[in-house]
């Protein structure tokens, strides 16, 4: 069974799967990088569309470990067996959002989040599972 690892970098939803013999490295849905063969490591490798160049690195031989790197910075890094962070941090800080902003913009937010948390689930590249944790993360704020 693959393992899923998915971090929400600022704009962008990257996630690294892992199986037995393959590898591989979306950014948004997109398939960055490849691995196919038996190893105990490797690492693959993307752009954000940004520019930004990323880097995973896939290891363990008892679990699975995850790091992923961000213009050579560690972002982040993950167990299968243990939930990703929920949100690495990009390079520049959003704009701060008004203190007039009203519920209507957040909703309007929340609604767009949901719609790409469903295309992932749609696409299988999240379980059920990660889709209503994301859900209610997101539902939280």
């Amino acid at each position: 069974m693959a393992k899923k690892f998915v971090y929400q970098y600022g704009a962008d939803t990257i996630m690294v799967t892992n199986s037995m013999t393959t590898a591989e490295l979306f950014v948004n849905g997109e398939q960055q990088d490849n691995f196919t063969g038996f190893s105990t490591a490797c690492v693959l490798n993307g752009k954000l569309k940004s520019g930004e160049t990323i880097r995973a690195t896939l290891g363990g031989t008892w679990s699975i470990k995850c790091k992923l790197f961000i213009d050579n910075t560690l972002i982040t890094e993950g167990v299968h067996h243990q939930p990703p962070p929920k949100q690495a941090q990009p390079k520049q800080t959003p704009p701060v959002m008004p203190t007039n902003t009203t519920p209507s913009t957040h909703a309007v937010n929340v609604a767009d989040e949901l719609k790409k948390y469903g295309e992932l689930l749609a696409q299988e590249l999240i379980t059920r599972e990660e889709f209503d944790t994301m859900k209610a993360d997101l539902l939280k704020k």
